[in-house]
C-alpha cells in the first residue's frame, strides 16, 4: 500500500487484499448507513487505513487492544489485518457500526477480534483490562482519560490519533498521568498529524525497575 513505508510498515499482500475487502464492503455499506463522510476510495485508503495503521510501532505484538468507539472499524480492524497476533476488542454506542465491524470480521474471517455494541461508561463494568487503548478523532484527550484509564493494565498505554494541535489539549490532563507527543506526517497528504502515548505515573520500588519497559 502506498504510503506506509513512510510509517515504518511495509504490509503483505494479503494484508493489503484485506484492506481492500474492508474499504470495499464500507463503501458498500455506507451507502445505506452512516459510516464515513468520505466516500472517495482514494481518501478512504489514505485517511482511514494508513491513518489508522501509524500507531503499530508502538503497540507490542501480543498486546491486548481495546478500541473506544471504533465506527467503521478505525483503527482497531486495519491494527488487527496488519499484526494478526494481537488481540483485540472493538466498542461502539452505535448498533448499526457495531453491526458492520462484525460483518468486516467474519467476512474476512478474523480471529482474537470482537466488536461489542456498548458505551465505554457500560464496558468498563466487565472489569477488563488492556494493555494498550485506543482512539482516533474520538473525542478530548481529557475524556478520552476518563473514559480509557479504567482499561489499562498495570503496564498500559492509552494512544490517541489526532491532528497537529495535540499539546494544547495535554495540557488539561488530569494529575497522575505522562504523556508523550509523537508528531509526524502523514504519508501521501503531507498533513501534520501526531499520536498522543499516555501512561500512569508510577513511584518505582527497586524491584520494579524492569516491570514496565515504558517507563
Amino acid at each position: 500500500m502506498e504510503g506506509t513505508n513512510e510509517l515504518g510498515i511495509e504490509p503483505t499482500s494479503d494484508q493489503i487484499a484485506g484492506f481492500a475487502v474492508h474499504a470495499r464492503e464500507l463503501m458498500k455499506w455506507n451507502k445505506r448507513i452512516n459510516l464515513t463522510a468520505i466516500s472517495d476510495p482514494f481518501d478512504i485508503a489514505v485517511n482511514h487505513f494508513i491513518d489508522s495503521l501509524a500507531p503499530i510501532p508502538y503497540i507490542s505484538d501480543f498486546a491486548n487492544l481495546l478500541d473506544i468507539g471504533s465506527g467503521g472499524g478505525f483503527p482497531g480492524i486495519p491494527i488487527k489485518i496488519a499484526t494478526p497476533s494481537l488481540e483485540v476488542t472493538l466498542i461502539d454506542g452505535s448498533r448499526k457500526k457495531t453491526s458492520f465491524q462484525r460483518h468486516v470480521i467474519r467476512t474476512l474471517n478474523l480471529t482474537g477480534i470482537e466488536a461489542h455494541h456498548i458505551r465505554a461508561e457500560q464496558f468498563v463494568q466487565e472489569r477488563r483490562k488492556f494493555d494498550v487503548v485506543v482512539c482516533r478523532a474520538l473525542t478530548s484527550l481529557e475524556r478520552f482519560v476518563q473514559w480509557g484509564a479504567p482499561f489499562l493494565s498495570d503496564c498500559g498505554i492509552l494512544l490517541a490519533l489526532k491532528g497537529r494541535n495535540a499539546e494544547s489539549e495535554a495540557e488539561s490532563l488530569p494529575d497522575g498521568f505522562k504523556h508523550k507527543i509523537i508528531h509526524y506526517r502523514a504519508p501521501i497528504t503531507k498533513s501534520r498529524r501526531s499520536i498522543v502515548m499516555i501512561s500512569r505515573r508510577r513511584e518505582k520500588k527497586p524491584d520494579e525497575s524492569q516491570i514496565c519497559k515504558r517507563e
